[in-house]
Formats: structure tokens, sequence, C-alpha cells
């Protein structure tokens, strides 16, 4: 992945997660450390780049490992976390309201869907 890689992708992510329900996003990439993109006042942890460097690294290990990553979802009990990891070491993650609403939760799997098909590559 080139340099504008991360800002292209924050750029993106900015775009199109601010859907009804969702908590905060970030991502990462082989080329950059992971990033917050934005972070509602419910989960302002999320904010903190500590938090999304920690789920990169939690996502890369389960990968290292053999495990099916392609997609996770982790419940807790305000939120949940939606993760999507590329072949090519892109990422993304999403927090959500524990109880998403229809409509919302129908735009964030296209969302989801869209970004591993996003190519990010200067143009």
């Amino acid at each position: 992945m080139s340099e504008p890689v991360p800002s292209a992708m924050r750029s993106w992510i900015e775009q199109q997660f601010a859907i009804n329900g969702v908590l905060a996003a970030g991502g990462g990439c082989v080329a950059a450390p992971a990033f917050p993109v934005f972070a509602s006042g419910e989960l302002v942890l999320a904010g903190n780049d500590e938090v999304w460097r920690f789920i990169g690294d939690t996502v890369a290990r389960l990968h290292a490992q053999g495990a099916p990553v392609a997609e996770l979802l982790w419940g807790f009990e305000n939120a949940v976390l939606c993760t999507v990891h590329r072949e090519d070491g892109a990422w993304l993650g999403v927090f959500t309201v524990p109880h998403l609403p229809d409509e919302s939760a129908l735009v964030l799997r296209a969302r989801l869907d869209a970004f591993r098909e996003q190519s990010f590559a200067a143009s």
C-alpha cells in the first residue's frame, strides 16, 4: 500500500460510517499504525489510538494463527465491535450500540461489504 492510503482510508471511513447507532470507527493497514476516525460521546475511549492498536494487533495475531478472521463480531456489555480484515492487510473496526436498528444494520452490512472492495491506492 502506498503512503496516501491511511489518509484515503480515514476519509472513506469518516464518510461512510456516520450511521445511526454507530459509536466509533477506525482502522489500520500494513503501511501505517492503527487509527481512530471518530468516537461518539457514548464511547469516548474509542478515540484513543491505543485502543485501535490493540484491536489491530488482536486481529493480526488471530490471522497469523490461522483463524478465519475476515470478519468478526465482538460482543460487549454496552457495544458490539465489528471487524473486517482484508487480504492486503487493511482492516476496519466499527463499534455499534448492542441493539442496532434494522435500517442501520442493513446500511452497516453494505458498508462493511464495500470496505472489502474499496481501493485506497493513490490515483
